[in-house]
């Protein structure tokens, strides 16, 4: 689950760092996998499950401030 969270609150950041953090988020995941920690279908549900839990709460974090930062600038990031 937080792979997923993680994954999807680096849609925040530059390119860089976001593919970055979402390479990061996919490899840790499927190492899970490969160590046999963990199903397939384990790892899938949770990573979405952080996606949804993210997206959930990201209106009471900075991310909306941030978002208003972004448009007041002029500076675009995706």
């Amino acid at each position: 689950m937080h792979m997923g969270a993680l994954a999807s609150a680096a849609g925040l950041l530059p390119p860089a760092p976001r593919n970055l953090a979402r390479s990061f988020a996919v490899a840790l995941s499927l190492t899970r996998v490969a160590l046999l920690a963990h199903w397939v279908s384990d790892v899938v549900a949770g990573f979405m499950l952080g996606i949804v839990v993210e997206r959930l709460f990201r209106p009471f974090t900075m991310a909306k401030s941030r978002q208003r930062q972004r448009k007041g600038s002029g500076d675009s990031h995706d």
